[in-house]
């Protein structure tokens, strides 16, 4: 580790390169194409996202970081991240602030404490990791569970802002958000999941149906009251912009200061209820997730599930902005469905990129999809990678194919 002062310096001068970045015309361009997808106008070129995901420690080893103060050290590797992704030359857009977030108990790893239940994980080689002697069988347990109550810690929040601020507030801005929470607040599938094991929830739903919608009613009343409190606290913070960027937001009678779950994007999905039927799904989840989800000013929904016989499910979601199109949900089934009303997440399958020897197949899948999808308000996304596969600019030669075809097709 070099010394305090030299770490502190190193730090600045990365933070400088950043609020360069931010400020550059092409991170202006790259916003605006954002903007344009999801106000459902027509961009100069498709906008193109790429996530180094797991593969952070292939692209960027921790042991570039020179700082030896934990939370400096944090700072600087963030801002590594921010300048390696711009060498990677998608359109992930440069914020001109620094972000920090704030402690509390939200958006944390799988949400399970959450309800006051601990729930472990057991791994194995043949079937990855599986919940470890989950807490609920029947209705008798649901008197087991709290409901939350936010765990504000305002004072170190307060704490950590006012050091990171002191080392580069005067170039980067600093931000307070709740990080990840923003992916928390429907997710009662993944605390289903959890607090049931996955294979239990689904023999749940058909042998004891009045347990699970037991479960997913006392979420419901846990996470609405749980919203209650935090725009009681006045600790959301607005997320309309880099990729989310759009009108709209906030609302127009926004106050300047008191941001409400009606000010920002919302955001919805149901992976560990994939296999269900669309009947079951709308049953046992949708119901449950829509009183949230209307909460928000404009919300997306999906991930990596199929939701080729969902979609006019999701799509009565009224607030809805941008569907999220998987590698496994039929592209041609969503524009038949969602034409140009909606904005549509594009997502690769990363495995037939990664490890494929070229991108021949890569550029025939992009220019048979972009093809179907001509005239919708598209947006090629490349996420979920979990190792770079031994080809360590194959993200990079995607970026530029991507790229290439976004403005062919656009």
């Amino acid at each position: 580790m070099v010394p305090a002062e030299q770490s502190r310096q190193t730090i600045r001068e990365l933070a400088y390169r950043v609020a360069e970045a931010a400020q550059g015309r092409e991170n202006l361009q790259r916003e605006r194409l954002w903007r344009d997808s999801n106000n459902l106008s027509k961009p100069e070129r498709l906008p193109v996202f790429c996530d180094f995901y797991d593969t952070w420690p292939e692209v960027l080893p921790r042991s570039v970081v020179v700082t030896e103060d934990p939370l400096h050290a944090d700072v600087e590797y963030r801002l590594r991240q921010i300048l390696c992704k711009c060498d990677l030359g998608d359109d992930d857009v440069v914020e001109p602030w620094f972000e920090i977030e704030a402690i509390t108990n939200l958006g944390k790893e799988r949400g399970v404490y959450l309800w006051g239940l601990p729930v472990g994980q057991i791994h194995s080689k043949e079937r990855g990791w599986l919940y470890d002697n989950p807490p609920l069988h029947g209705e008798k347990d649901l008197e087991r569970i709290v409901l939350p109550s936010l765990q504000f810690d305002e004072k170190a929040t307060k704490e950590r802002e006012s050091e990171v601020d002191d080392l580069i507030g005067d170039i980067l801005p600093i931000k307070i958000t709740l990080g990840r929470a923003d992916r928390q607040w429907a997710k009662f599938h993944s605390w289903a999941a959890a607090l049931c094991g996955l294979e239990n929830l689904y023999i749940y739903m058909m042998e004891k149906p009045e347990f699970v919608h037991g479960l997913m009613r006392t979420m419901t009343e846990g996470i609405m009251g749980l919203m209650d409190e935090c725009e009681q606290r006045n600790i959301l913070s607005l997320n309309n912009y880099g990729r989310y960027a759009c009108a709209g937001l906030p609302q127009a009678d926004f106050d300047g200061n008191h941001i409400r779950f009606k000010d920002i994007w919302g955001r919805g999905e149901s992976q560990e209820l994939d296999c269900v039927s669309p009947s079951m799904y709308q049953e046992f989840l949708f119901q449950y997730q829509l009183p949230v989800l209307k909460r928000f000013g404009i919300t997306n929904y999906g991930c990596c599930e199929d939701l080729t016989h969902k979609i006019e499910i999701v799509k009565t979601i009224p607030n809805l902005r941008l569907f999220i199109c998987s590698a496994w949900t039929d592209l041609q089934k969503v524009v038949s469905v969602l034409a140009d009303d909606y904005a549509i997440e594009w997502r690769q399958k990363s495995s037939d990129i990664i490890y494929a020897e070229d991108l021949k197949k890569a550029r025939h899948d992009l220019e048979r999809g972009l093809q179907v999808a001509k005239g919708c308000h598209i947006q090629v996304v490349l996420d979920s990678i979990m190792t770079l596969g031994g080809h360590p600019n194959r993200l990079k030669e995607w970026v530029n194919l991507a790229k290439e075809l976004g403005a062919k097709y656009v």
